[in-house]
């Protein structure tokens, strides 16, 4: 929010020299924000504008920004579109109605300079652009030409990404920290008790049959994430009438299949997938109806963006827990396939000790972030993806989200484990399918939500801003997931450590980096 407080602060400073005399902002160069927020403060156009004064002032708009820079797109409710901000009535009159405005042009107005740079960028891509910074060196450099003899920094002399891409390597040690770790506290007593016999891998299917419904499987647990992301983050209505239309047809199909199991008396597992199944739509249709409360910022969950993401994550687990068991029964099983083959069963000992590893290896990573961040100031990131450090409430919040977050975990990898539990999974084949599973389709979201938007000038979802943003950080975060999900189970021969160590850390990289309200 820190263009809104920029522009704002600039029309405090004005008022407070009409009676002071004395300006204490000397220039301003807001990124990525209009005047949306401040005409709710019931400002006018010329009240805001006029504010300026004789300062340098200039604004960076990107021609794709999600939020801002077209009034009419955003109160038509679809502003991912593509945007020409010095053609609204809002651009033109901060550069103060010339003709025919360009992009890029200083304009003289009441004695100061004013400009508009449009990029064509994002407005996550902005921060990330040397030709957005280049621009706001550019307008700096211009604004403090009479102090030439102190400092000139130039378009070309930019350094940051160096820290960036270092701070990338840097990312990359942290999570690659994870399997070492892991590795050496599992040659110490108790916690060695993580590892389990690995299962041993099941044929290949044989029919043309077997080997289409596993395929159907893998697309659909790949694409279904994606398919209805807009409507589970956002409350799309269609999405959302279409999910529950959905889930009724299968309480009434699941129904009616397990009473004429009864009454034909029909074999065992018929009735068991019939039931579950049930259980599990009637479940999912109670909480689709749900979602305004589970969406809700509130003294329990008070972070306004994961609750959203988790929402969208307890319903995958739903739906994908569904497609296993019916695959299991009708398929997997009659191929031999049972529980241990999915790296399920083990012993309590084993999940606590599973519990207590992954605990340890998290505790350990941030103690290094800590030492990093202490001694010389910095964190491990990369662009809209860092691991940060947390406070005592991060610490609260987590024991409220984890337990949630690790029914998506939990049940997406075992999906994972179901559909690469045969021989020919068994190398990079197997991590290719866990990857596909955690971010196949959210990667396809993207490339249709942008790429649309970048050739037409209108995204595949318009009405999606935050949501697109959003995505963008979950995929490196859940491919980092995948990775450990399968690396651990294939290491300890079950499900247990990957699904505790990626809810604990992803858990809490995602509460480090967003707001989070909480009351005391």
């Amino acid at each position: 929010m820190g263009g809104f407080s920029s522009t704002h602060a600039v029309m405090l400073d004005e008022a407070d020299f009409q009676e002071s005399g004395i300006r204490k902002i000397f220039s301003s160069l807001t990124m990525g924000s209009d005047y949306q927020w401040l005409k709710t403060l019931g400002l006018s156009l010329e009240d805001i504008n006029d504010s300026y004064g004789p300062r340098a002032s200039g604004k960076i708009a990107g021609q794709y920004d999600e939020f801002f820079f077209d009034a009419d797109a955003s109160a038509a409710g679809m502003p991912v579109v593509k945007k020409n901000y010095i053609g609204t009535e809002e651009g033109l009159s901060f550069l103060g109605n010339p003709e025919n405005p360009q992009a890029g042009t200083v304009y003289d107005v009441n004695g100061g300079a004013r400009v508009i740079y449009q990029p064509n960028e994002t407005h996550p891509w902005n921060h990330f652009s040397k030709t957005s910074t280049a621009q706001a060196i550019s307008f700096y450099d211009m604004a403090f030409s009479d102090y030439y003899e102190v400092l000139t920094v130039g378009e070309e002399g930019q350094t940051w990404m160096f820290k960036e891409w270092l701070s990338f390597v840097a990312l990359i040690g942290f999570f690659l920290l994870f399997i070492p770790v892991i590795t050496l506290l599992s040659k110490l007593p108790f916690f060695n008790s993580i590892y389990t016999a690995r299962p041993d891998p099941l044929p290949s299917p044989k029919t043309n049959g077997a080997k289409l419904s596993g395929l159907i499987l893998i697309i659909i647990g790949g694409l279904f994430p994606a398919l209805f992301f807009s409507a589970l983050y956002g409350g799309d209505f269609y999405g959302m009438r279409l999910l529950r239309q959905v889930s009724m047809i299968f309480i009434a199909s699941s129904a009616i299949v397990l009473i004429f199991s009864w009454v034909r008396k029909s074999e065992r597992s018929v009735k068991i997938v019939s039931s579950v199944l049930l259980l599990l739509s009637v479940v999912q249709y109670i909480y689709l109806r749900l979602q305004d409360r589970m969406l809700a910022t509130t003294e329990l969950f008070g972070a306004p963006t994961v609750n959203p993401v988790l929402y969208w994550a307890i319903n995958v687990a739903i739906i994908t827990l569904m497609m296993m068991v019916g695959y299991h029964y009708i398929s997997k099983k009659r191929e031999g396939a049972t529980l241990n083959n999915y790296g399920v069963k083990a012993s309590m000992k084993t999940i606590f000790a599973s519990l207590v590893t992954a605990i340890a290896a998290v505790g350990i990573g941030y103690g290094v972030l800590y030492l990093a961040d202490a001694i010389f100031k910095v964190d491990f990131r990369i662009w809209t993806v860092a691991v940060k450090t947390f406070e005592a409430q991060h610490l609260i919040a987590l024991l409220k989200y984890a337990p949630l977050f690790l029914i998506y975990y939990f049940v997406v990898g075992l999906s994972v484990n179901m559909n690469t539990a045969t021989v020919k999974y068994n190398g990079v084949k197997g991590y290719l399918i866990s990857i596909f599973h955690f971010i196949g389709g959210l990667v396809l979201y993207l490339v249709y939500q942008y790429g649309l938007l970048f050739t037409t000038g209108t995204a595949g979802y318009p009405t999606e801003s935050l949501s697109s943003i959003i995505v963008i950080g979950l995929v490196p975060i859940l491919l980092v997931a995948a990775l450990f999900n399968r690396y651990f189970y294939r290491l300890t021969g079950n499900v247990y450590v990957g699904a505790f160590l990626n809810t604990l850390l992803m858990t809490m990289i995602t509460l480090a980096n967003t707001a989070l309200y909480t009351i005391f």
